[in-house]
């Protein structure tokens, strides 16, 4: 019945069928019905934003899923940072220094467990996709998820950190630290707005860093591996 797309369905279409069909003796009922589908995870709506709706909404039967890879939960960065200060992945010796994650405190391990779990298992892999990604940084996230929210078969390959320069190196912490200069030169302006400061304003860079990687993993689950995994990656 649901044969309007070959991957996918509409929300509203279902919910004519359900009614129709005799499931459901009215559109509310047929929703609470929906709800209970995708609750369970028979269904799932294409990019995980909503829930079942009567709308023209797009979900997908969860039994015609592939195969995801997965992290296996037990293992942690956690453990890592026991014996060690930092990590800096299997990568060549000419980019280690730009690539390292340093230090492995709570915030470093929170971003290595979102965008590079300790122990990943990789699926089992299909004979044909319809995009292969390779390289996870912005654009490369945005191509995997919109291909796999149409229902395409999308693999995505990234040997270091998921996002890419952009949360890791680039565009997150850049735009973190030129905020704590913008502050600290309004702060040294002061007396020019007849706000007088007593004492000598410092900054501490160790904690304009430490900020940077709090801010970067609170950001990171944007670009996990469960989340994209979990749309279909």
């Amino acid at each position: 019945h649901l044969e309007t797309f070959k991957k996918c369905f509409i929300g509203s279409e279902a919910v004519d069928i359900l009614v129709k069909e005799g499931f459901s003796a009215s559109r509310s009922e047929a929703v609470e019905l929906g709800k209970e589908l995708l609750k369970e995870g028979l269904i799932k709506h294409v990019t995980n934003d909503n829930d079942f709706e009567d709308k023209k909404l797009f979900y997908r039967f969860a039994m015609l899923e592939p195969s995801r890879g997965y992290a296996v939960t037990k293992e942690s960065w956690a453990q890592f940072a026991k014996s060690k200060q930092s990590f800096s992945g299997d990568i060549s010796s000419d980019r280690a220094m730009d690539e390292e994650v340093s230090p492995l405190d709570e915030h470093n391990i929170k971003l290595l467990d979102l965008v590079k779990p300790k122990k990943w298992v990789d699926p089992e892999p299909l004979k044909k996709y319809h995009l292969v990604v390779i390289g996870a940084g912005a654009g490369g996230l945005i191509s995997a998820i919109q291909s796999a929210g149409l229902g395409g078969k999308v693999a995505l390959i990234e040997k270091h950190l998921l996002g890419g320069d952009c949360l890791n190196v680039g565009c997150v912490p850049s735009k973190a630290l030129i905020r704590c200069a913008r502050a600290a030169k309004e702060v040294m302006n002061a007396e020019s707005f007849g706000i007088e400061i007593e004492g000598k304003v410092k900054v501490n860079f160790g904690k304009v860093m430490e900020r940077m990687r709090r801010l970067r993993a609170r950001i990171a689950p944007t670009d996990s591996a469960k989340r994209f995994t979990g749309l279909g990656v």
